[in-house]
Parts: structure tokens; sequence; C-alpha cells
């Protein structure tokens, strides 16, 4: 079979799996998003639903608006003209046939005028919006009982009240759409309210209004659960209101309290509906707004688009076949030249791309590729000829590698021992290093303790000469023999830290490891630095959780770390700010192990991040204006670090310039 055929076989072969691929989970995609597709139908249906609410609602507000300004109703409220309030109302009422409601009342809720046929107890309807005081139109939903909003022998009643055939009685309760406008004198004062209101029970307005903009769908609005205004119907029954809606408890909650769902129908077919909770001015819950549409109907639309799509394959097919093979023999016919011209240049006849004329009935690809085979032809010669000059380079430079390796071995002979020497030379200078280093820290060890006793006799007599024990002291001397003290303190705490790190270096340090309860020994170490803290107006605060939370460690080394820390976290916070100690569990994900996660936290001047691993080191400060401002040696850090490393555990520093800083170890949990 030619290269022809079977590129022509394999697109087609891949054009035709493509689009069955395509066909079949389009079809499978559509199936699967009918129930999404009518979810979304339907949130878009229950919008406009609820428009026409709004829209009525509005309507109503600037009926009512209009009719205080063109009707001087502030002028008839001030002449108490009764007579001409009644006739604006009932001037409103034959104007506007689906008002069934309205009332002058006071600002005390008395009313003036109403409509013919409202009760004269209508008016505790707007009671609790009047509590509001309201100085705005206020537009809302409300239930409200038949029999309050008409006279007893009024006809709207029997029109308006609901039979409900499975209890076999009339509910009296209806749903309204309440506008409320306040009449204002020339100063703004409220005068009274005229409130206008329709009652939507049995109304056709709805159902038909949305029809027209949602068609082959169902309006339902209900009261609680029972339906009040609906225009599903069935062979069986053309008014479904009274009846019950489904029980939405476990239905799909999509959004805004709107519920999904779907059942079989009072309309003798399967429909999906969406519930929009309806709620009152104050919130309250009134009952639910609904649509629906039967499956079948939905089906049918989405079906449109399954056809569009197969339509779309069929047409397509016999024109990607053609073109198929079009584009197959443009793509072969330089293959196969160059498969002829790629045959002779490996026989040796390195000028057969020249025998192929490039004409201009040619692609531009096969002009390219006759060309590049033409120069590849060319190349090829020239290195044939190269190679075979390289190849009598070789030879002549294998005599002389040959003869630079031997050299090359006897070198390498004479290194192996030089290499030798100096291993020896840099390991006796590794062991003089480290004796060296033990004999620093004896020293530094043996001379602390040397210091200590002079320091100690300075630091007693100061004290001696401060308590006035040998006579009183003068301003004057009392400021040099303090001075004398606090030196002397703070040379003290230098030479423990040095003999502490001494001691840890050349291994005298013993740790004594023990359960030790965490808060009491927070809560120890805190007494210790109160008075620094007191000193700066700083707060100490101590979290521990669980407050049960023990740890293992040695209690002098731990103290003498919080200490450490706690002491930096004072000294580098501003006044007024506060210190946060925190011990909580932590479980290593490297190793799997539990440990105790203890934080000093501060709100000072922080470190750069580049400093971060050199406070570390002894004597090392960020900065020497650090120690001018703050003082210290900089070995509270290094001390801590070999502490803590000393009881199995490790310490991390995390820091932001002018942020604070958290200086956080994990030792061993019990």
């Amino acid at each position: 079979m030619t290269i022809n055929k079977r590129l022509f076989i394999f697109n087609s072969a891949i054009i035709i799996i493509s689009m069955l691929i395509v066909f079949v989970v389009s079809n499978n995609i559509l199936n699967k998003t009918l129930e999404n597709s009518a979810k979304n139908y339907l949130k878009t249906a229950v919008y406009s639903a609820s428009y026409l609410f709004d829209s009525r609602l509005n309507k109503i507000e600037n009926i009512a608006t209009l009719s205080i300004e063109l009707d001087d109703i502030a002028g008839k409220y001030l002449e108490n003209n009764k007579e001409e309030l009644t006739s604006s109302l009932i001037s409103l009422e034959d104007k506007y046939d689906y008002l069934d409601y309205g009332v002058f009342i006071d600002k005390e809720g008395n009313i003036f005028s109403s409509f013919p046929n409202n009760s004269e107890t209508s008016n505790k309807i707007l009671m609790p919006y009047l509590e509001l005081t309201p100085n705005e139109t206020i537009k809302a939903q409300c239930v409200a009982d038949i029999n309050q909003i008409f006279h007893k022998d009024s006809p709207e009643i029997d029109k308006y009240r609901i039979f409900l055939e499975d209890q076999n009685k009339y509910y009296n309760n209806a749903l309204m759409n309440i506008v409320m406008s306040p009449v204002l004198d020339s100063s703004n004062n409220i005068l009274g309210y005229l409130a206008l209101g329709e009652v939507i029970n049995k109304s056709s307005f709805y159902p038909s209004e949305y029809s027209k903009t949602v068609p082959n769908s169902y309006l339902s609005i209900s009261l609680g659960n029972i339906r009040i205004c609906s225009n599903i119907n069935s062979q069986e029954k053309n008014d479904y209101t009274g009846t019950i809606i489904p029980d939405i408890s476990t239905r799909e909650l999509v959004e805004e309290n709107m519920y999904f769902g779907s059942e079989f129908a009072p309309i003798g077919d399967n429909y999906f509906f969406l519930y929009k909770p309806v709620y009152d001015y104050f919130g309250e819950f009134l009952g639910y707004l609904s649509v629906g549409i039967p499956e079948l109907i939905f089906t049918e639309m989405l079906s449109v688009n399954k056809k569009i799509i197969t339509s779309v394959v069929l047409i397509s097919l016999p024109i990607i076949l053609l073109f198929s093979s079009f584009i197959g023999k443009r793509i072969t016919n330089p293959i196969l030249i160059s498969t002829n011209i790629a045959r002779r240049i490996s026989k040796g006849d390195f000028l057969a791309a020249k025998e192929y004329k490039i004409t201009k009935s040619l692609s531009l690809e096969t002009k390219e590729l006759l060309l590049a085979i033409g120069e590849m032809a060319d190349t090829l010669y020239k290195n044939k000829i190269s190679i075979e000059n390289y190849v009598n380079e070789l030879k002549k430079k294998h005599k002389e590698a040959t003869l630079l390796s031997e050299q090359l071995m006897e070198l390498n002979t004479s290194l192996e021992s030089m290499v030798d020497a100096r291993t020896l030379e840099l390991r006796q200078t590794v062991e003089a290093l480290k004796e060296s280093n033990m004999i620093k820290s004896r020293f530094l060890a043996n001379m602390s303790h040397e210091l200590k006793t002079p320091l100690t006799g300075n630091i007693n007599a100061s004290e001696l000469l401060l308590d006035e024990l040998f006579g009183p002291l003068n301003e004057k001397q009392t400021k040099y023999v303090k001075n004398i003290w606090l030196s002397s303190n703070q040379l003290l705490l230098l030479i423990n830290d040095i003999l502490d790190i001494s001691k840890i270096d050349v291994g005298k340090t013993s740790v004594s490891l023990s359960e030790l309860p965490v808060k009491e020994i927070l809560e120890e170490s805190v007494c210790v630095v109160k008075s620094m803290a007191y000193k700066k107006s700083i707060e100490l605060v101590v979290n521990v959780v669980p407050e049960e939370l023990k740890i293992r460690a040695d209690k002098v080394l731990l103290k003498q770390i919080l200490y450490n820390l706690m002491s930096n976290a004072i000294k580098f916070s501003p006044e007024n700010s506060s210190v946060l100690i925190t011990a909580e569990k932590y479980k290593d994900p490297k190793d799997e192990k539990e440990y105790v996660k203890v934080c000093v936290s501060d709100k000072g001047i922080g470190i750069d991040e580049k400093d971060l691993e050199r406070v570390f080191l002894e004597f090392e400060q960020v900065d020497n204006s650090y120690s001018r401002e703050y003082g210290g040696t900089g070995l509270g850090l290094p001390l801590s670090k070999k502490q803590v490393e000393l009881q199995g555990g490790r310490i991390e520093l995390i820091s932001k310039i002018n942020v604070g800083t958290d200086v956080i170890f994990y030792l061993p949990s019990v």
C-alpha cells in the first residue's frame, strides 16, 4: 500500500474517531447537564417572577406619591377634610382596579378615610410599621387576615379567601403588597400616611404575566405551605390554589435559600421546581415564590442542541475526507522525491539532488526540501574528504598520545606520594587545633572562677555602702558607688556566661533530665524578669496549651534559657508593649517525634534576615550601635543554643525589622 493511501486512511480514521468521540461526549454531557441546565433556567425564571412583585410595588409607590402631590393631600390633612380624602381614595380605587386596600391615617395610626370595603380595623395592619416612625416610603409584603382587611359583608372576603379541600374549610390569611407613603407639611413634618395595597390571593395577574415572559412554565405563590396563587393545571383540575406544596426540607439548597428539586406533579408528568422564600419587611418568613417546568418540555428544548451537533457531523464528514486526500498528496509528494534522492546519495551519487529542477509548480515546502537535500549532499561530500584527512591526523597524534600517557603515569606515581604527605600534615594540624581549643576553654573556665571572687567582693562592698551601713553618702558618692555596683554585676553576668559556654565546650556541663510541668517553669521564670518588664511597662503574657503540658529537660538549664530569651525580648521591646511566651505540643514531620514548642515573641526592633545566623555566634551582635543603646555582650543566644542542643533540642529565629522577633526552641515532650 502506498504512503498516499496510508496517510489518507490514517487522517480519515483520526478525524472520524475524533468526531464520533465529540458526538458521544457531547450527548453524554447534554444528558448529564439536564438537571444543571434546569436549575439555571429556573433561577432565571424565579428572578423574572420576583421582578413582577418589585415592579407592582414600584407602581403602587408611584401612585401613592403622585396622589399625595397632585391632590394636595397635605392641605386636606391640615384642614381635616375627610370628605376630600375619601374622594381621593375612591378616585384611586376606580382608576386602578388591582388596588384592594387604601387608607389615610394620622401619625398615631387612626383612620381618616379608607376604601369603602375596607374594615374599620384595617389600620392594625400598618401598626408595626408606625413603630418605626418612618419618614420615607415603606414597600413590603405582609400577611393579614381577610376579615381584618374588609368588612364582613364585603364581596372581597369570598373573592380572596381560599378553600382547603383536604381540610374542608376556608383559609382566611392573605398575602399583600403594601406601600405606606408619608404625608409631609411644608416643613417636612409628618402629618400622616397614605397606605395602598394589593391582595395576591387568587391573583390572575402574576401567573399570566409570568407565562408571557417564561412560556411553558408554572408559577406558584404560597403562604407557608399552602398555595394561594398558581397557574398549575391538569386534565383533572384547573385550579390548584389551596393545595399543599411539595416537602422541600430535604431538597438541594442552591443559593440565597432557594430550593431545587423534581417530583411527579399533579400535571401528570415529572417536573423541575425552584422555591424562593418570601420575607416581610422585618425579615420574617412568609412563604415561597416558586417556578416549575415539565421535564418533557425542557428535554425537548435541549434536544435541539443534539440535532445541531448531529447535522454538523454528517455535513462535515465528506468535506473533511476530500480535504484529507488532497492534503495527504501534498504532504507525501516531497517525501517520495526525497526518498529516491536519499537512496542514490547512500550509494555515493552526491549529485542526485541537482537532477530535480526546482519549478514554480512545486510547493514551497518541496522547494525547500530539495534545496536542503542538495546542501546535505554537498556537505556529505565535503565531510567525507575532511574525515579522510582527519583520520590521517589521528594516526599521527596517536603516537604522540602514547608517549604522553607514559609520562603521565610517571607523574601520577610521584603525585600520590605528595598527597599522602600533605594529608598527614593536615591531620596533625587538626589535632593541634583541637588541643588548642580545649586549652583555651579550660583557661577561660579557670579564669572565670578566679575573677568571680574579687567581683563578688566588689558587689558586696558596694551594696553595704549603698545601704549606708557605714554612714550616709552624698548624691555624688551614691552615684559613683551605684555605678561600681552595676558594672560589677554586669561583669559577673558576662563571666557566668563565659563560664557556662566554656563548661559546655570542655564537656563539663552535667545534664539531669526529668519530667517538668511547663506552665510552672514558665511562671517561675516570668517572676525573675518581672521587675525588668515593670520598669518599661511591658506586659508578660504566658499561654500553655494544654495547661498540664510536660517537658523532658534539665530544670536549671531550662530556666536559664528562658531567662536569657525573656531578658532579650524585654531589652529590645519598646515601652508599653507586650512579650508573649507560648508553649504547645509539636510533631516533627521529619522524625515523627513529639516535642514541646516554646516561643518567646516580642514587638521590638527585629533582626535583618542576613544577620539571623550571625547572632548565634559568641560575642556577636547585629550592629555595634545595639550594644551602645541596649547593652549586652552577645552571649545570650549562643549560650541558649548550646544549652538547648545539650538537652536534645534545637532552636530557631524568625524576625523582621521594626516588626519583632520570635525565638523558638524545641525540647522532647513527655
